[in-house]
């Protein structure tokens, strides 16, 4: 006989198996009751958490020839037995994974005309439905929307957020919870039972908890540690590398206490046995949230800034664990963090740290002592005094606040303008050309440049901009010019009107390389000669 693995022998065959989805049960079977199903459903939720189950269960009460006063399929008529055997032709499940094109589905499409074979409804479950390419869903739309009255469509999706509106709107959408690890530990306890494995109750319980309420990855995980009809703890933490929440504890109270030394050769021990620490840090992490929800529920107010900080440290050192070039390092530093600042939290230290306060609030100069001005190396720097904000000194200073810009294209059409006046809290700025102005104005730019003015300034600075008024020369210059004048200079000898030229020429070249170089500084290049 065919083994049939532990998650499909024991698969949900009737709605008062399906466990955890209580809200998704009752609303169901209240449509079967008043025949009131709808022709196209999307079942949405993590993996484990009987979405194609349900759907399946569907597809039976709605084709069974003998459903009970609840609506519940017999699981003995022959269309129950042909699809518990998986060989009903009118039921069709497929897997938009491998079959995403618009290719596919058309073909699914040519085919829902046809009437059922065998049963009295043809139903499509479309797994992994948001693998579906953008044609192939927007083909789908018309015939989700006007089915034939025999067919029926159930979408299944861990990732409803990429399936398209138009095909969301078009289905009536549960969402499958999370399964808590009370109810995956009854459900593997009653497989057990009935597989006759002697299973040991911290086993079952540690197998739930790694599941993240998924109750197929539960069944499937029990199944894998069973060793001779056994189930032990020891082999479970073994092959889940889990630390046991005796080390969790002691853990924590190396941390509580602010041992660092016995902290770090803790997590070295435990990399030398090659235990997976990022694994013990969400241990830790789960250990560290349990502790904070009884502190605030308890009200401990001292407790909860502690455990906070270690929940932030830990938290950040298993977001490093990718990029870190030494395993254990990230953890090292949470630790160091951690001790570190239960350190700096000393009745001596507070007090220097008052000290240090009421010396900078004070505006006579007294004397620091000897244990302020320690704490005074690491006490942060207070807020720098504003600037007056002057004409002069936005001139002066605008070298640094056009440094200070960190996008090019706002440092670009910043540089080439001038403050031309200030007006209360107002500057203007005079651009050369209205590209600049134009980009400047924009709103992400003009915020960027006026935070940068708050940043040199410590004093809020609004910009207006304006286009520079452009002045044009006569061509002939200087008002006391005459045609006698002009006439000389026609007559002028040749070596002079060389040299007039030559000037001309020289001060064009630099023109045109100030432009290029202008260019250049806008696009990041360079100039080539």
């Amino acid at each position: 006989m065919e083994k049939i693995a532990f998650y499909r022998k024991y698969r949900p065959q009737g709605f008062t198996y399906l466990v955890g989805q209580d809200h998704i049960r009752q609303t169901l079977l209240n449509g079967l009751r008043e025949k009131r199903m709808v022709h196209a459903y999307l079942f949405t939720g993590p993996r484990g958490t009987g979405k194609t189950s349900t759907a399946r269960l569907i597809a039976k009460s709605l084709n069974c020839l003998e459903l009970d006063a609840d609506m519940e399929p017999c699981g003995k008529c022959e269309m129950c037995v042909s699809m518990n055997e998986g060989r009903l032709i009118d039921l069709i499940e497929i897997d938009a994974a491998s079959n995403r094109g618009i290719d596919e589905i058309r073909e699914l499409i040519d085919k829902i005309p046809y009437a059922p074979t065998r049963a009295k409804n043809k139903i499509y479950i479309i797994d992994e439905a948001h693998m579906l390419t953008k044609d192939a869903s927007n083909a789908l739309l018309k015939t989700l929307e006007e089915p034939p009255s025999y067919v029926y469509f159930i979408l299944c999706t861990t990732e409803a957020h990429k399936i398209l509106d138009t095909i969301i709107s078009r289905c009536q959408r549960f969402d499958f919870k999370r399964i808590d690890s009370r109810t995956i530990m009854a459900r593997l306890s009653y497989i057990a039972q009935l597989e006759n494995i002697i299973a040991e109750d911290k086993a079952i319980e540690a197998i739930a908890n790694n599941a993240e309420g998924g109750l197929r990855d539960a069944i499937g995980l029990m199944e894998q540690l069973v060793v001779d009809g056994k189930l032990t703890y020891d082999r479970v933490k073994e092959m889940l590398s889990l630390s046991g929440i005796e080390n969790l504890d002691a853990f924590y109270k190396m941390l509580e206490s602010c041992d660092a030394n016995s902290a770090l050769l803790f997590v070295q021990n435990l990399y030398k046995e090659g235990a997976d620490l990022s694994q013990f840090t969400r241990e830790f992490l789960e250990l560290l949230r349990s502790k904070l929800i009884a502190a605030v529920q308890s009200e401990e107010k001292d407790a909860v800034p502690r455990l906070m900080l270690m929940t932030d440290s830990f938290q950040g050192a298993l977001e490093k664990f990718k990029s870190a070039a030494i395993p254990q390092l990230p953890l090292e530093i949470a630790i160091i963090e951690i001790c570190g600042y239960q350190r700096a939290k000393t009745p001596e230290v507070k007090s220097a740290v008052k000290a240090v306060g009421a010396v900078t609030t004070t505006t006579s100069a007294a004397p620091l002592t000897k244990q302020a001005e320690k704490v005074s190396e690491s006490a942060p720097v207070s807020p720098m005094d504003p600037i007056d904000v002057t004409m002069q000194n936005i001139i002066s200073t605008w070298p640094r606040v056009i440094e200070r810009i960190k996008t090019p294209m706002l440092r670009q059409g910043v540089k080439n303008s001038q403050p031309s006046d200030l007006n209360g809290d107002t500057l203007t700025l005079e651009f050369k050309t209205s590209f600049y102005l134009e980009k400047v104005s924009e709103t992400t730019h003009l915020a960027e440049l006026e935070k940068t003015l708050f940043d040199v300034f410590n004093n809020k600075i609004r910009v207006k901009g304006v286009l520079k008024r452009i002045e044009l020369e006569p061509v002939i210059s200087g008002a006391e010019t005459t045609v006698a004048d002009v006439m000389n200079m026609a007559m002028a000898p040749a070596g002079s009107a060389g040299d007039a030229s030559g000037a001309q020429a020289d001060a064009n070249a630099q023109k045109k390389s100030s432009n290029a170089n202008d260019i250049a500084d806008f696009f990041g290049g360079e100039v080539l000669e």
